[in-house]
């Protein structure tokens, strides 16, 4: 015969009850952010580190000199008016969302339009 165990004291009752309570809600919790996390766009790194593939075409053309398109890529307080009004703001989440949208669809080598 086995021995028997003492019964669980009032304290180990109210422990292992909000256990019991609070796995469920744990596994709710892990399953929203689940869900959050793949309906999520990817971060914009992620985005620009992917090469497109070029057809065969596109690449016999001549490309221009990489000189101007890294000088026509970084944007600067100098060369992009909208860019130093973005620095000079702190709390102005509508211009950050301008920003944003217009140079965010534009291809890499026209970043940096002329100063306005």
């Amino acid at each position: 015969m086995r021995k028997r165990r003492p019964p669980l004291t009032k304290q180990q009752k109210i422990v292992l009850r909000v256990a019991a309570g609070l796995l469920p809600i744990l596994a709710i919790i892990i399953a929203i952010g689940a869900i959050n996390e793949k309906d999520a766009p990817p971060p914009p790194a992620a985005t620009t580190t992917k090469a497109p593939a070029e057809p065969v075409e596109a690449a016999a053309e001549p490309k221009p000199a990489p000189a101007e398109s890294k000088a026509e890529a970084v944007l600067t307080v100098e060369n992009n008016k909208d860019f130093a009004a973005l620095l000079a703001a702190v709390d102005d989440h509508d211009l950050f969302k301008e920003f944003a949208a217009k140079y965010q669809a534009e291809p890499s080598s026209s970043m940096a339009p002329s100063l306005q």
